[in-house]
Protein backbone atom coordinates (compact mmCIF):
# COMPACT_ATOMS: atom_id res chain seq x y z
CA UNK A 1 0.00 0.00 0.00
CA UNK A 2 1.35 3.45 -0.99
CA UNK A 3 2.07 5.98 2.07
CA UNK A 4 0.13 8.49 2.47
CA UNK A 5 1.32 11.97 0.86
CA UNK A 6 1.43 14.84 2.94
CA UNK A 7 2.08 17.51 0.07
CA UNK A 8 0.38 16.65 -2.75
CA UNK A 9 2.48 19.37 -4.73
CA UNK A 10 5.46 17.76 -4.46
CA UNK A 11 3.65 14.37 -6.22
CA UNK A 12 4.21 13.35 -9.61
CA UNK A 13 2.67 11.41 -12.51
CA UNK A 14 4.62 8.59 -11.72
CA UNK A 15 3.84 8.75 -7.28
CA UNK A 16 -0.16 9.33 -8.91
CA UNK A 17 0.43 6.25 -11.17
CA UNK A 18 1.78 4.15 -7.84
CA UNK A 19 -1.36 5.27 -6.02
CA UNK A 20 -3.78 4.21 -8.13
CA UNK A 21 -2.29 0.57 -8.61
CA UNK A 22 -2.32 0.58 -4.88
CA UNK A 23 -5.77 1.32 -4.91
CA UNK A 24 -6.24 -1.16 -8.00
CA UNK A 25 -4.10 -4.22 -5.31
CA UNK A 26 -6.41 -2.82 -2.26
CA UNK A 27 -9.66 -3.19 -4.26
CA UNK A 28 -8.18 -6.43 -5.77
CA UNK A 29 -7.67 -8.07 -2.07
CA UNK A 30 -11.02 -6.88 -0.80
CA UNK A 31 -12.87 -8.02 -3.71
CA UNK A 32 -11.03 -12.15 -3.06
CA UNK A 33 -11.86 -11.69 0.06
CA UNK A 34 -15.79 -10.78 -0.31
CA UNK A 35 -15.93 -13.92 -3.22
CA UNK A 36 -14.33 -16.76 -0.36
CA UNK A 37 -16.61 -15.18 2.23
CA UNK A 38 -19.48 -15.14 0.14
CA UNK A 39 -18.73 -18.83 -1.33
CA UNK A 40 -18.27 -19.88 2.52
CA UNK A 41 -21.67 -18.15 3.54
CA UNK A 42 -23.43 -20.02 0.92
CA UNK A 43 -21.60 -23.19 1.63
CA UNK A 44 -22.78 -22.63 5.39
CA UNK A 45 -26.45 -22.23 4.80
CA UNK A 46 -26.42 -24.95 2.05
CA UNK A 47 -25.07 -27.15 5.04
CA UNK A 48 -27.87 -25.96 7.66
CA UNK A 49 -30.03 -26.22 4.79
CA UNK A 50 -29.55 -29.75 4.47
CA UNK A 51 -28.73 -30.66 8.34
CA UNK A 52 -32.51 -28.91 9.60
CA UNK A 53 -34.56 -30.41 6.30
CA UNK A 54 -36.47 -32.74 8.45
CA UNK A 55 -36.83 -30.02 11.83
CA UNK A 56 -38.46 -27.61 8.92
CA UNK A 57 -40.78 -30.42 7.58
CA UNK A 58 -42.01 -31.33 11.48
CA UNK A 59 -42.66 -27.58 12.22
CA UNK A 60 -44.49 -26.70 9.03
CA UNK A 61 -46.56 -30.20 9.43
CA UNK A 62 -46.99 -29.11 13.29
CA UNK A 63 -48.27 -25.83 13.15
CA UNK A 64 -50.64 -26.59 10.44
CA UNK A 65 -51.87 -29.53 12.89
CA UNK A 66 -51.90 -26.85 15.76
CA UNK A 67 -54.12 -24.28 13.69
CA UNK A 68 -56.22 -26.97 12.56
CA UNK A 69 -57.11 -28.20 16.03
CA UNK A 70 -57.85 -24.60 17.42
CA UNK A 71 -59.92 -23.98 14.68
CA UNK A 72 -61.85 -27.19 15.13
CA UNK A 73 -62.12 -26.55 18.73
CA UNK A 74 -63.33 -22.37 18.50
CA UNK A 75 -65.25 -23.20 21.56
CA UNK A 76 -62.10 -23.94 23.96
CA UNK A 77 -60.57 -20.71 23.28
CA UNK A 78 -63.01 -18.35 24.09
CA UNK A 79 -62.04 -16.89 27.35
CA UNK A 80 -59.11 -17.44 27.87
CA UNK A 81 -58.21 -17.13 24.07
CA UNK A 82 -55.28 -18.89 24.71
CA UNK A 83 -53.83 -21.61 26.33
CA UNK A 84 -50.77 -21.15 28.12
CA UNK A 85 -48.09 -24.43 28.19
CA UNK A 86 -44.82 -24.20 29.57
CA UNK A 87 -43.45 -24.08 26.10
CA UNK A 88 -45.26 -21.45 24.53
CA UNK A 89 -49.41 -20.82 24.16
CA UNK A 90 -52.04 -21.12 21.22
CA UNK A 91 -55.27 -20.01 20.72
CA UNK A 92 -57.08 -17.66 18.63
CA UNK A 93 -56.51 -14.28 18.71
CA UNK A 94 -58.70 -10.85 16.81
CA UNK A 95 -57.11 -10.27 13.27
CA UNK A 96 -57.39 -7.28 11.50
CA UNK A 97 -56.36 -6.26 8.24
CA UNK A 98 -57.31 -3.44 5.93
CA UNK A 99 -58.07 -4.28 2.37
CA UNK A 100 -57.60 -1.16 -0.54
CA UNK A 101 -59.87 -2.30 -3.44
CA UNK A 102 -59.51 0.87 -4.90
CA UNK A 103 -56.52 3.56 -4.04
CA UNK A 104 -57.78 6.36 -6.25
CA UNK A 105 -61.31 6.03 -5.24
CA UNK A 106 -60.40 6.33 -2.04
CA UNK A 107 -57.71 9.69 -2.21
CA UNK A 108 -60.88 11.06 -4.25
CA UNK A 109 -62.81 10.40 -1.17
CA UNK A 110 -60.88 11.36 1.27
CA UNK A 111 -59.95 14.94 -0.97
CA UNK A 112 -63.85 15.58 -1.30
CA UNK A 113 -65.00 15.16 1.63
CA UNK A 114 -62.02 16.37 4.00
CA UNK A 115 -60.17 14.06 5.18
CA UNK A 116 -56.86 14.23 4.94
CA UNK A 117 -55.69 12.22 7.73
CA UNK A 118 -56.42 9.25 5.61
CA UNK A 119 -53.89 10.41 2.92
CA UNK A 120 -50.41 11.60 2.76
CA UNK A 121 -49.16 14.16 0.14
CA UNK A 122 -44.98 14.66 0.26
CA UNK A 123 -43.18 17.59 -1.72
CA UNK A 124 -39.72 16.11 -3.24
CA UNK A 125 -37.93 18.66 -5.27
CA UNK A 126 -37.05 17.34 -8.77
CA UNK A 127 -33.27 18.47 -9.35
CA UNK A 128 -33.16 18.42 -13.03
CA UNK A 129 -36.23 20.91 -13.69
CA UNK A 130 -34.58 22.79 -11.03
CA UNK A 131 -31.36 22.69 -12.96
CA UNK A 132 -33.19 23.34 -16.44
CA UNK A 133 -34.73 26.14 -15.12
CA UNK A 134 -31.33 27.99 -13.01
CA UNK A 135 -29.24 26.94 -16.44
CA UNK A 136 -32.10 29.21 -18.73
CA UNK A 137 -31.26 31.91 -16.38
CA UNK A 138 -34.33 31.81 -13.98
CA UNK A 139 -33.93 32.77 -10.38
CA UNK A 140 -34.57 30.06 -7.79
CA UNK A 141 -34.79 31.01 -4.20
CA UNK A 142 -33.43 28.15 -1.91
CA UNK A 143 -31.22 26.73 -4.88
CA UNK A 144 -27.88 27.65 -7.32
CA UNK A 145 -25.99 25.85 -9.26
CA UNK A 146 -21.91 25.07 -8.13
CA UNK A 147 -19.51 24.64 -10.64
CA UNK A 148 -15.73 23.64 -10.21
CA UNK A 149 -13.56 20.68 -11.08
CA UNK A 150 -13.60 17.56 -8.96
CA UNK A 151 -10.80 14.25 -8.54
CA UNK A 152 -11.79 11.42 -9.80
CA UNK A 153 -10.41 7.68 -10.44
CA UNK A 154 -12.23 4.92 -12.42
CA UNK A 155 -10.57 1.07 -12.30
CA UNK A 156 -10.53 -0.89 -14.80
CA UNK A 157 -13.22 -3.56 -13.72
CA UNK A 158 -12.09 -5.80 -16.93
CA UNK A 159 -8.81 -5.80 -14.88
CA UNK A 160 -10.03 -6.31 -11.66
CA UNK A 161 -12.37 -9.54 -12.97
CA UNK A 162 -8.89 -11.02 -14.81
CA UNK A 163 -6.98 -11.23 -11.79
CA UNK A 164 -9.63 -12.61 -9.84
Amino acid sequence: MPERLTDARDTTCADADDLLHGIFDARLEILRREAAAEKQISEIREQLALDTTKARQYVELAEAKLSAFVHAHRDNFQKPRMRTTPWGKYGLRTSTRLIIEDAEALIEYAKDNGYPDLIKTVDTIIKDAVTRRIAAGQDVPGASIERGEASEYKLDTAALEAEL
